[in-house]
């Protein structure tokens, strides 16, 4: 089956002082989001969430990002900014109440996500583990 795709046009882009291209949302199987940005048919950026029932929030969704990316050409501006607030509407638009933000150790994102409004609530830590460990 063929995920959901919706096209927002240049024009609005323009209003959003992105460069003109196109944004995408899909919605792929086991809760899964994308939004690309394609400029000239080429990739600019997306941004990917995971969307889960909300393990503390009984009834809300929870969206968590899963990555960003912006291509080298397109990391000027306010591009990260309005990528991101595009994604929030286009969760919204499909339930969900809450957002989780992270970002690389050693790249923070602390002051774009504070501007899209969210607080620093916690710290997370990573750790790969393998099959042998299971015990």
């Amino acid at each position: 089956q063929k995920p959901e795709s919706i096209v927002h046009q240049p024009s609005g882009l323009r209003r959003q002082s992105l460069p003109p291209g196109h944004l995408a949302a899909e919605p792929f199987p086991h809760g899964v989001h994308r939004l690309s940005w394609r400029n000239d048919g080429r990739l600019a950026g997306y941004a990917a969430f995971a969307a889960l029932p909300c393990p503390h929030r009984p009834g809300v969704t929870l969206a968590v990002l899963d990555g960003l990316y912006l291509a080298p050409e397109a990391r000027r501006g306010l591009a990260a900014l309005n990528l991101l607030r595009h994604a929030e509407g286009c969760l919204a638009a499909r339930g969900v109440g809450l957002i989780q933000y992270s970002s690389p150790a050693s790249r923070p994102c602390d002051a774009l996500y504070r501007r899209l409004g969210a607080r620093h609530t916690e710290t997370v830590w990573h750790k790969t583990i393998s099959p042998k460990e299971a015990r």
